[in-house]
């Protein structure tokens, strides 16, 4: 196992191919700068910094859950505002900076689920603060739900899916009753909108209603 020894392994295979791919796209091998090496046999990935590979590649697009860090140079810190607010609103921001008048920008001009400055673990260092992003949920959750079916973990599947439907009733009793002009109620319907799309994608991926998940307009008592 030799440089792997102080490593954990990826969690099984499915998600070991997945990170793989991320890191066989041509341009995104040509821009690594440290690690790389992989022991697909015992399931490992060696930490990778991956420098300013394209924008558009998947690993730029995607939840990585894994150990690589790209990286993307800007000729100005500034220019990281424009960077942020050109795609989906981020989960958290974590900004290293000593610029007082940066992190007021920063604040006022980015949206996301939280920012914190010059650190990156004291979120998780409070168990009581909220976490979460502001934008669709729909993606990450229905590739969970549909990586578990595929590797046949009905059950964890039909959890996420039982989850996906308290969101909904949850959010469906909340949402009417906020200012219209909350950031609150404009983050609600957004999300009620992804519930909505993970219920469709698990229907017409053959997760039948009748047994893991009612549809919207499933006569169902708990249903609103």
């Amino acid at each position: 196992m030799g440089k792997f020894k102080n490593l954990c392994k990826i969690v099984n295979k499915h998600h070991f191919n997945r990170l793989l791919n991320l890191l066989e796209d041509p341009a995104v091998a040509a821009s690594i700068v440290y690690g790389g090496s992989l022991d697909e046999e015992n399931l490992f990935i060696e930490p990778t910094i991956v420098l300013d590979p394209r924008v558009d590649a998947a690993i730029m697009e995607e939840e990585i859950f894994g150990p690589y860090l790209p990286i993307i140079t800007l000729d100005d810190i500034h220019e990281s505002i424009e960077f942020i607010n050109s795609r989906e609103k981020p989960l958290t921001i974590y900004a290293f900076t000593k610029d007082e008048s940066l992190k007021k920008q920063i604040l006022a001009e980015t949206s996301s689920g939280s920012v914190t400055f010059s650190d990156a673990f004291v979120l998780n260092a409070c168990d009581n603060l909220p976490f979460g992003g502001l934008a669709d949920l729909a993606r990450g959750l229905m590739r969970l739900a549909m990586g578990r079916f595929l590797d046949a973990e009905i059950e964890y599947t039909k959890k996420i899916c039982r989850f996906v439907q308290d969101i909904y009733i949850e959010m469906t009793l909340l949402a009417p009753n906020m200012d219209n002009k909350s950031e609150m109620k404009k983050k609600m319907e957004i999300k009620m909108q992804s519930v909505m799309k993970i219920e469709n994608a698990c229907f017409s991926f053959h997760i039948r209603a009748s047994e893991y998940i009612p549809l919207l307009g499933h006569k169902n008592p708990r249903y609103p």
